[in-house]
Protein backbone atom coordinates (compact mmCIF):
# COMPACT_ATOMS: atom_id res chain seq x y z
CA UNK A 1 0.00 0.00 0.00
CA UNK A 2 0.80 3.72 -0.06
CA UNK A 3 0.17 6.43 -2.33
CA UNK A 4 -0.50 7.14 -6.62
CA UNK A 5 0.40 9.95 -7.69
CA UNK A 6 -0.60 10.99 -11.53
CA UNK A 7 0.50 14.82 -12.85
CA UNK A 8 -2.63 15.88 -14.90
CA UNK A 9 -1.24 18.36 -16.33
CA UNK A 10 0.81 15.59 -18.51
CA UNK A 11 -2.04 13.57 -20.24
CA UNK A 12 0.57 11.24 -20.96
CA UNK A 13 2.04 10.54 -17.45
CA UNK A 14 1.72 7.30 -15.84
CA UNK A 15 0.52 7.01 -12.15
CA UNK A 16 3.63 6.39 -9.89
CA UNK A 17 3.57 4.30 -6.80
CA UNK A 18 5.17 5.05 -3.71
CA UNK A 19 5.07 2.32 -1.13
CA UNK A 20 4.69 2.86 2.51
CA UNK A 21 4.91 -0.06 4.77
CA UNK A 22 1.70 0.40 6.91
CA UNK A 23 -1.77 0.87 5.07
CA UNK A 24 -2.00 4.55 3.75
CA UNK A 25 -5.44 5.66 5.16
CA UNK A 26 -5.25 9.54 4.31
CA UNK A 27 -2.93 12.08 2.65
CA UNK A 28 -2.00 15.90 3.44
CA UNK A 29 -0.13 18.00 1.91
CA UNK A 30 1.97 21.01 3.06
CA UNK A 31 1.33 24.69 1.99
CA UNK A 32 3.50 24.87 -0.82
CA UNK A 33 2.79 21.06 -2.02
CA UNK A 34 6.20 19.84 -2.08
CA UNK A 35 5.86 17.19 0.58
CA UNK A 36 3.11 14.71 0.83
CA UNK A 37 1.79 13.76 4.33
CA UNK A 38 1.01 10.49 5.12
CA UNK A 39 -1.40 8.61 7.60
CA UNK A 40 0.13 4.93 7.45
CA UNK A 41 -1.98 3.08 9.75
CA UNK A 42 0.22 1.08 12.56
CA UNK A 43 3.39 2.39 10.33
CA UNK A 44 2.61 6.36 12.31
CA UNK A 45 3.28 9.25 10.08
CA UNK A 46 5.22 9.10 6.72
CA UNK A 47 6.96 12.26 5.06
CA UNK A 48 7.33 11.93 1.59
CA UNK A 49 9.26 14.66 -0.66
CA UNK A 50 7.04 14.57 -4.43
CA UNK A 51 9.76 17.02 -5.15
CA UNK A 52 9.92 15.14 -8.35
CA UNK A 53 7.06 14.00 -8.68
CA UNK A 54 8.19 10.65 -11.07
CA UNK A 55 10.14 10.23 -8.18
CA UNK A 56 8.92 10.41 -4.94
CA UNK A 57 11.44 9.99 -1.62
CA UNK A 58 10.48 9.39 1.89
CA UNK A 59 12.53 11.55 3.65
CA UNK A 60 10.71 11.71 7.45
CA UNK A 61 9.07 9.30 9.58
CA UNK A 62 7.26 8.84 13.34
CA UNK A 63 6.10 5.92 14.86
CA UNK A 64 2.90 6.23 16.53
CA UNK A 65 0.71 4.17 18.93
CA UNK A 66 -2.34 3.07 17.21
CA UNK A 67 -3.96 2.96 13.91
CA UNK A 68 -3.45 6.61 12.05
CA UNK A 69 -6.63 6.58 10.03
CA UNK A 70 -6.67 10.32 8.80
CA UNK A 71 -4.46 13.43 8.87
CA UNK A 72 -4.74 17.02 8.34
CA UNK A 73 -1.82 19.78 7.96
CA UNK A 74 -1.81 23.39 9.18
CA UNK A 75 0.98 26.19 10.51
CA UNK A 76 4.02 23.34 10.67
CA UNK A 77 2.14 20.55 12.33
CA UNK A 78 0.10 17.65 11.42
CA UNK A 79 -3.11 16.62 12.80
CA UNK A 80 -3.92 12.78 13.38
CA UNK A 81 -6.95 10.70 13.81
CA UNK A 82 -6.03 8.10 15.67
CA UNK A 83 -8.36 4.75 15.24
CA UNK A 84 -7.58 4.17 19.18
CA UNK A 85 -9.17 7.24 20.11
CA UNK A 86 -6.97 10.46 20.06
CA UNK A 87 -6.08 13.56 18.04
CA UNK A 88 -2.33 13.39 17.57
CA UNK A 89 -0.34 16.71 16.92
CA UNK A 90 2.99 15.90 15.33
CA UNK A 91 5.68 19.11 14.17
CA UNK A 92 6.82 18.25 11.03
CA UNK A 93 8.57 21.82 10.52
CA UNK A 94 11.87 19.45 9.82
CA UNK A 95 10.74 17.06 7.74
CA UNK A 96 13.49 15.04 8.19
CA UNK A 97 12.92 14.85 11.80
CA UNK A 98 9.10 14.99 13.01
CA UNK A 99 7.89 14.83 16.93
CA UNK A 100 4.74 14.11 18.56
CA UNK A 101 3.71 17.22 20.40
CA UNK A 102 1.08 16.57 22.15
CA UNK A 103 -2.50 14.45 22.31
CA UNK A 104 -5.67 14.25 23.17
CA UNK A 105 -8.08 10.94 24.45
CA UNK A 106 -11.20 11.38 22.74
CA UNK A 107 -12.68 8.34 24.18
CA UNK A 108 -13.78 6.50 21.03
CA UNK A 109 -13.04 5.34 17.89
CA UNK A 110 -11.72 8.37 15.67
CA UNK A 111 -11.52 8.19 12.02
CA UNK A 112 -11.59 11.57 10.37
CA UNK A 113 -9.93 14.87 10.65
CA UNK A 114 -9.94 18.45 9.07
CA UNK A 115 -8.47 21.54 10.50
CA UNK A 116 -8.46 25.40 10.01
CA UNK A 117 -6.48 28.29 11.88
CA UNK A 118 -6.56 27.02 15.46
CA UNK A 119 -9.62 24.57 15.56
CA UNK A 120 -9.81 20.64 14.45
CA UNK A 121 -12.67 18.54 14.12
CA UNK A 122 -13.04 14.95 14.33
CA UNK A 123 -15.35 12.42 13.40
CA UNK A 124 -15.27 9.63 15.82
CA UNK A 125 -17.44 6.89 17.08
CA UNK A 126 -18.87 4.55 19.84
CA UNK A 127 -20.53 1.25 19.48
CA UNK A 128 -24.18 3.43 19.44
CA UNK A 129 -23.18 6.87 17.44
CA UNK A 130 -20.78 8.86 15.54
CA UNK A 131 -19.89 12.50 17.00
CA UNK A 132 -18.38 15.38 16.10
CA UNK A 133 -15.72 17.12 18.52
CA UNK A 134 -14.48 20.82 18.01
CA UNK A 135 -10.74 20.50 19.52
CA UNK A 136 -8.66 23.86 19.83
CA UNK A 137 -5.14 23.38 18.73
CA UNK A 138 -4.08 26.74 19.34
CA UNK A 139 -1.54 25.04 21.59
CA UNK A 140 -0.42 21.47 19.39
CA UNK A 141 1.38 20.12 23.11
CA UNK A 142 -2.09 21.01 24.54
CA UNK A 143 -5.05 20.06 22.10
CA UNK A 144 -8.40 20.84 24.54
CA UNK A 145 -11.93 19.42 23.52
CA UNK A 146 -14.27 22.54 22.80
CA UNK A 147 -17.38 21.09 22.60
CA UNK A 148 -18.53 17.06 21.14
CA UNK A 149 -22.48 15.70 20.01
CA UNK A 150 -23.75 13.09 18.12
CA UNK A 151 -24.10 13.51 14.53
CA UNK A 152 -26.99 11.94 12.53
CA UNK A 153 -28.27 9.28 15.74
CA UNK A 154 -26.64 6.44 14.47
CA UNK A 155 -23.62 4.57 13.98
CA UNK A 156 -21.53 4.48 10.68
CA UNK A 157 -23.38 7.16 8.90
CA UNK A 158 -20.17 9.25 8.68
CA UNK A 159 -18.25 8.83 6.09
CA UNK A 160 -15.46 12.46 5.71
CA UNK A 161 -15.24 15.59 6.98
CA UNK A 162 -13.79 18.89 5.54
CA UNK A 163 -13.64 22.20 7.70
CA UNK A 164 -13.69 25.88 6.54
CA UNK A 165 -14.08 29.59 7.09
CA UNK A 166 -15.61 28.55 10.67
CA UNK A 167 -18.08 26.02 8.81
CA UNK A 168 -17.90 22.11 9.66
CA UNK A 169 -19.39 19.93 6.21
CA UNK A 170 -19.48 16.55 6.93
CA UNK A 171 -20.50 13.86 4.36
CA UNK A 172 -22.87 11.06 5.72
CA UNK A 173 -24.89 7.95 4.51
CA UNK A 174 -27.81 9.46 5.98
Amino acid sequence: SGIGILDLANPSSQLVMFDTPGIAYGVAFNSDASLVYVADGNGGVKIVSIANLNSPAQIGNLSTSGIQRSIAYSNGYVYLADQVGRLVSVNVSVPSAPVQTGSLTLGRFAFHVAVDGNIAVVLDSDSVNDYLDVINIANPAQPARLNTGTVGGSLGITKGIALIGGRVFIATTA
